[in-house]
């Protein structure tokens, strides 16, 4: 097998690392550290006169497949490669092309776009090099702003540890279009809600409760710090301490609080070692993997007061997560924030929908072409008769259950207890009777507020 230049072979570790066992592969991510979306056409083209891959153009994306050489290849090069089953032991020789190709039109089947995007979901988790690999800097230290509103201000420059979660995908209250929208001042600074207030509160008796419980002194760091290597990641730590394990090594202390909701999942972390998804502790040690990634240490704590309950977890450096981490993050800034062509806006999610129905100043009578979105709306329709019909019955199965409850409050199966009559109480104001009797005073305290929502219209056939 030839030997590849390091050029080359950085090439085709990147086009391995966003190949799935199908052979064929889009290239759909940047390079993490230079934003580059492209590889180098005569890179390719080298990697092609190898006979390690094919190269074609699908709707104008970069489409490449490896050849049975370019399989044995990576196997050959960096070890530890799942082969496809169609991939033999010896292989046949490939044609070597004595000219760049041309672009090649290559039809993707159902099939193989759902197995690429099932396997891009898993590698995107996965590390790009061995842990060991992974180069640590040390941090750089920030000077904090003096006031509330430059810290705000500041928190524009670069993705902080609370922003992980959101680029992530994590993050239920804010998608990715609303973070870049607060990055590029398209939408003005959030004020902190009651429940991020109170943490700040809190904040110093977490602390202290941490340092009895760990028997060390926590302070409050006076600086922020930027990552050493990674310019658009940040963390403004909540405390510092020399690890009670090993007095010549600084440990993070983040201060959590929350609600009953959260007790089932950091139980499951602080006697498992178990991160659960969609949890408020997710979020919390990925904000964690961050700090620590940035400070270039080895193990953070978090200090928690969940409910009544007040827990410290050791969290040890997870070089998967914070691979994870950087590279997403990376493309991220790269792509949406500061790439060379300005700020551009990513694809929104569903955690975007309220953020972009609020900014929204509607013209009910401007026209915008979504053509490309054609089979969305389609498909946003079959899902709103879907839930219709789902919704109707359910209150069909809630009826004759109701019917066979009577007046009792417990319905079983075998005497198992399925079913339950949750009862309430609520006081309400009686507006109208309020309007009738008392309207000057109602307009004193009425205030007016803007909603939108989206129809979707039946188109004929």
């Amino acid at each position: 097998m030839p030997r590849p230049t390091k050029s080359q072979g950085r090439a085709l570790k990147r086009l391995y690392d966003n190949a799935g066992t199908v052979g064929k592969f889009l290239l759909p991510e940047p390079c993490p550290k230079t934003g580059h979306a492209k590889i180098h056409g005569h890179t390719v083209n080298k990697l092609v006169e190898l006979g390690w891959c094919t190269f074609g153009m699908d709707e104008r994306r970069p489409v490449f497949c490896l050849t049975n050489s370019g399989w044995l290849a990576c196997a050959a090069l960096f070890g530890d490669v799942a082969l496809p089953s169609s991939v033999t032991p010896e292989p046949e020789p490939e044609p070597v092309a004595t000219e760049p190709l041309s672009p090649l039109t290559v039809e993707l089947t159902d099939e193989e776009v759902h197995a690429f995007a099932a396997w891009l979901a898993a590698r995107r988790a996965a590390p790009k090099m061995p842990p060991e690999a992974i180069k640590r800097a040390e941090p750089i230290p920030i000077e904090l702003p003096a006031d509330h509103e430059a810290w705000l201000e500041g928190r524009k420059l670069s993705i902080g540890s609370s922003d992980v979660p959101t680029v992530l995908g994590i993050n239920p209250w804010s998608g990715p279009w609303k973070l870049w929208a607060l990055k590029t001042g398209k939408i003005p600074n959030e004020d902190a809600g009651w429940y991020a207030a109170l943490g700040t509160k809190i904040e110093p008796l977490i602390l202290d409760l941490a340092s009895d419980a760990l028997g060390v002194e926590v302070h409050k760091p006076e600086r922020a710090y930027r990552h050493g290597l990674i310019s658009c990641l940040t963390a403004n730590l909540d405390g510092l301490a020399r690890d009670p394990l090993d007095a010549s090594r600084t440990v993070i202390v983040e201060a959590k609080h929350g609600s009953l909701y959260a007790k089932k999942a950091i139980e499951a972390l602080r006697d498992h070692g178990t991160v659960t998804p969609g949890s408020d502790v997710e979020r919390w040690y990925y904000q964690i993997q961050e700090q620590i990634a940035v400070m270039a240490l080895d193990a953070a704590y978090l200090a928690a007061l969940v409910n009544k309950d007040f827990y410290t977890i050791r969290i040890e450096r997870d070089d998967q997560a914070i691979a994870t981490i950087e590279r997403e993050c990376s493309a991220f800034w790269g792509r949406f924030v500061a790439g060379p062509d300005g700020p551009k806006p990513p694809p929104a999610s569903a955690a975007d929908l309220g953020t972009l129905a609020s900014v929204a100043d509607t013209d009910p009578e401007e026209t915008t072409e979504i053509d490309d979105l054609a089979s969305d709306l389609i498909r946003a329709s079959e899902i709103t008769a879907e839930i219709r019909t789902l919704k109707n019955e359910k209150d069909g199965i809630d009826a004759k259950i109701r019917q066979a409850l009577g007046d009792s409050g417990i319905g079983t199966v075998e005497g198992v207890t399925r079913v339950r009559v949750s009862t309430s109480e609520r006081t309400s104001l009686d507006t109208k009777r309020l309007r009738s009797e008392h309207k000057d005073l109602v307009k004193q305290y009425e205030t007016t507020s803007q909603s939108s929502r989206l129809t979707y219209t039946k188109v004929k056939a």
